[in-house]
């Protein structure tokens, strides 16, 4: 919805459309509740004199930072329907770059399902037989095989408690992730899977360099650019890197130093 009405408004203000009637005709065609409530205030907003930046910052959760910065740097400069045209763009490529990233994880997670779903399936159905073949021939088994045949019963015993464990430990994470605390130690980890964490990382890195080009391309300063682009990148330990070397730049330092020093 986002990346629709940005690409019409920069159509309709690169036709020479005042941005108040572009709005009420956007206003006019709005599928979504949100995006239609937003519109509405907006329009109200600046016909009371307010700027269209300053009216769209009202409405964080439709409009966030990185899109008010950039509308605002438009104004600024008097090109806002080329940073609309910009930013519609950037939402199209983001987008297509989360489905990637999520095509990717697709596998290994089904593997995974389909993974446990077989070895509970040998736990329940298959062990136990065997074990009765073993129990009618006398023979001593070996302490592996002993092993298997207890994880056998005590899944067929206490099948509820373990899968009511795995929700409740998944349910945990989700929770402790929440936290600032957990968002670092559980992004620390991500980064740093086999494979996985090597997408999550250039992922990451790719949403940060696309915002802070775009950004910085529209006229937004380096440090307001650096903090902003910091935000996107979905990772606790790259953001704080890309923060600390931010207070480098502050000090006049060049952006390659303090990358440089991190990982």
């Amino acid at each position: 919805d986002l990346q629709i009405f940005t690409r019409q408004l920069s159509t309709l203000l690169g036709s020479g459309i005042p941005i108040l009637q572009s709005l009420e005709v956007l206003s006019q065609s709005q599928r979504s509740p949100g995006m239609s409530t937003a519109m509405k205030a907006m329009i109200a907003d600046i016909n009371q004199g307010r700027r269209f930046g300053e009216a769209m910052a009202e409405h964080p959760l439709v409009f966030d930072r990185f899109y008010v910065n950039m509308v605002k740097a438009g104004e600024e400069s008097g090109n806002i329907d080329a940073i609309l045209q910009r930013l519609a763009v950037y939402i199209e490529k983001a987008v297509k770059l989360k489905s990637q990233v999520k095509g990717a994880l697709v596998y290994p997670i089904a593997i995974l399902f389909v993974a446990f779903v077989v070895v509970a399936g040998l736990l329940i159905f298959v062990i136990p037989k065997f074990e009765q073949v073993f129990a009618s021939s006398g023979m001593e088994l070996p302490g592996l095989t002993k092993m298997v045949v207890s994880m056998s019963k005590a899944f067929v015993s206490y099948w509820w408690a373990i899968i009511g464990g795995i929700g409740g430990s998944i349910f945990l994470a989700i929770n402790y992730y929440r936290t600032d605390e957990g968002k670092k130690t559980i992004d620390g980890i991500a980064i740093d899977i086999p494979c996985m964490g090597d997408l999550i990382e250039k992922s990451a890195v790719a949403r940060f360099t696309r915002t802070l080009a775009t950004l910085l391309g529209s006229g937004v300063s380096i440090m307001e650019a650096l903090e902003i682009s910091s935000k996107v990148t979905g990772n606790h330990v790259i953001e704080n890197a890309l923060l600390r070397a931010r207070e480098e730049i502050a000090e006049g330092k060049s952006l390659t130093v303090p990358l440089q020093k991190e990982n």
